[in-house]
């Protein structure tokens, strides 16, 4: 199979120096090669700003977005206004992903005719990688009641579900997944800022997708690298108001 969509990769920087140029490296080493990596800095004070632009000027396919700080979820949003993909993935700029991830789940996106692609994840620490382990087959499509069982989760774990509440953290993130543009431009879907709601703009984000999705497909693979060692991220950033939340 051909495969020819445009994938808009999105990455929302703060003070991200130290992690940066790796998160860049495992995006413009993608198999797929039809890619945009739209950076958005986010007013860093460190040096976040000039390496974003160092791997814009030595690679074509990367556009950097430099404004105030207004935080992640108004980044995400003035990258989404400048995506031009057909699909559309987030990545957190002290994250990075497996060299086939955009391929893989593009090729399950295309041939399935689902308008999500969701994989699974590996936690990384200085010293070690701890995958996820998602007790699912290594495929599970999820339509009608199975998919609004699904859309159900994002509200909080229920019953059973309470034993294990990080069983839910595949649904809940915006990173890990591919998102038809279609779905989200036709519903004029964005993000909303923390300041209004606090937290977890990811899991509001995903609820309001989720209500116009037919078909989601889960990977049960660690294609995306989760950094646990950053206190420091832009999706970390602590709000006096509001418990500490971590993407």
């Amino acid at each position: 199979m051909e495969l020819k969509s445009k994938i808009s990769i999105i990455v929302p920087i703060y003070n991200a120096e130290l992690y940066l140029s790796r998160c860049l490296d495992s995006l413009i080493n993608q198999s797929y090669k039809n890619i945009e990596v739209i950076c958005v800095n986010d007013g860093s004070t460190d040096r976040s700003l000039e390496i974003a632009m160092t791997y814009s000027r030595q690679h074509s396919e990367i556009i950097v977005v430099n404004k105030c700080n207004t935080g992640v979820s108004d980044s995400r949003n003035v990258a989404l206004q400048r995506a031009t993909g057909d699909y559309v993935m987030f990545v957190d700029s002290d994250d990075w992903i497996s060299p086939n991830m955009v391929k893989h789940l593009l090729k399950e996106a295309v041939t399935s005719n689902a308008e999500l692609v969701m994989c699974g994840y590996s936690r990384e620490y200085k010293d070690r990688t701890k995958d996820k382990i998602f007790d699912l087959p290594d495929r599970v499509v999820y339509e009608k009641d199975d998919l609004n069982q699904l859309h159900r989760q994002l509200f909080g774990p229920l019953n059973q579900e309470l034993g294990n509440p990080e069983s839910l953290d595949a649904i809940g993130t915006v990173w890990g997944k591919l998102y038809d543009m279609s779905i989200l431009r036709k519903y004029d879907l964005k993000f909303v800022d923390l300041k209004i709601i606090g937290s977890n703009e990811d899991g509001l984000f995903n609820v309001e997708v989720f209500e116009y999705l037919t078909k989601v497909v889960f990977i049960n693979q660690s294609l995306y690298h989760y950094w646990k060692e950053n206190s420091s991220s832009i999706t970390s950033k602590y709000n006096s108001q509001y418990p500490p939340h971590r993407k």
